[in-house]
């Protein structure tokens, strides 16, 4: 009982337990489930809600806290049950098929876009392998998915859904800082997600939880639909590095201004970027390195739980922006881009253009606005 009143309401343990039945019910998963609890405070001891349930079902669980989710504005906290998962060769990556080539079928598009832009279609997958959620909750008793990408860029939250033509765009804060959410919950537009991701991802760990995803909302799957077992392999010959980059990547730029001697002064520039550490993504990180002519190694020091690789030499820039004119930034991130670029002539250039005292202020303030858009 002690327990009870240290976890919350009986309510509450009874909503969590239904939504284990459920998923059992629905075969998703052989012993266990995702479970919001509402009082993130209990979380702070899980071997209390361990003894918990294995007192109430007979069954030894083991929890872990996966992440903060919110539910209708109130802060609350996912558990995940740790066990063996049915779908076993989700985590077995090796028998996909990798291909060089998106498809994405015209059946995805609404009745009012007749055709969308391949190379955006492919910046889209790759925007959403690095910033996007595809997420479920529990209502009456059965799982919802739905899918969401949250950004700053308010601009571009609306260019995606005016170009695809379905979706929600909302506003939240957090820490007094506005995002904008994009949204898809509607049954035919999640077909229209599935539709469009299914085969075309890049990162594994990001094609896993995907499949997962699609498993769990089975019912609402559209006609003749079947998963693809394939992923595709990072090129630089579509629009799919574009969208990582606009979404991962950070561009930096700075000036050493030399008042003793200014033909001493000098610019250094980087991109670069950061993706959550998983040992299957990492050969992915070190294909861009390959593509982009770097002799940089992922860094996995700098930030804990992250690799982080970087592009500094002129050499890899070069590359970079030889592939970013052919596919563009398309948010603000593009602004910032052309700044950069800026930076980078200015480097390839400085040994037969002579810094003046006259641009040395020029070249500060636009290095000022690059590293802090």
């Amino acid at each position: 009982m002690n327990i009870r009143k240290n976890l919350g309401s009986s309510e509450t343990i009874r909503e969590a337990f239904s939504t284990i039945n459920t998923l059992k019910k629905n075969k998703l998963f052989k012993s266990a489930a995702f479970v919001v609890w509402p009082n993130k405070n209990s979380l702070r001891n899980s071997k209390h809600i361990e003894t918990l349930l294995r007192v109430e079902t007979k069954t030894s669980y083991r929890l872990n806290l996966h992440r903060k989710h919110k539910i209708k504005g109130a802060e609350s906290c996912m558990l995940k049950m740790n066990s063996k998962r049915l779908l076993s060769n989700f985590q077995n990556t090796s028998s996909v098929i990798i291909t060089e080539k998106f498809t994405f079928p015209t059946c995805l598009f609404p009745e009012h876009k007749k055709n969308i832009d391949l190379s955006f279609l492919e910046w889209f997958v790759g925007f959403s392998e690095g910033t996007s959620c595809f997420c479920w909750r529990i209502i009456q008793n059965r799982p919802r998915l739905y899918f969401e990408i949250i950004q700053t860029d308010v601009k571009l939250m609306y260019k995606i859904r005016t170009t695809l033509g379905f979706g929600k765009i909302s506003s939240l804060i957090h820490n007094n800082q506005t995002y904008w959410r994009y949204g898809v919950e509607n049954k035919a537009n999640l077909q229209r997600i599935m539709l469009l991701f299914n085969g075309n991802f890049v990162l594994p760990e990001k094609y896993i939880k995907f499949k997962e995803w699609v498993i769990l909302g089975k019912d609402i799957w559209p006609e003749n639909f079947f998963l693809r077992n394939q992923r595709q392999r990072v090129s630089l010959n579509n629009g799919w590095l574009s969208g990582f980059i606009e979404a991962q990547g950070l561009f930096y730029a700075t000036f050493t201004h030399n008042t003793l001697n200014l033909e001493a002064s000098n610019f250094s520039q980087k991109l670069t970027l950061i993706q959550k550490k998983t040992n299957q993504d990492c050969s992915v990180l070190q294909e861009m390195l390959i593509l982009f002519q770097s002799l940089s190694k992922i860094d996995s020091v700098k930030k804990p739980g992250c690799d982080i690789i970087e592009f500094d030499s002129l050499t890899s820039q070069t590359c970079i922006i030889n592939y970013l004119s052919r596919f563009p930034l398309r948010g603000n991130k593009k602004i910032t881009f052309r700044r950069w670029w800026r930076i980078y002539l200015r480097r390839r250039t400085q040994e037969i253009r002579p810094i003046s005292l006259k641009t040395i202020a020029k070249y500060k303030q636009l290095c000022f606005k690059i590293n802090n858009n």
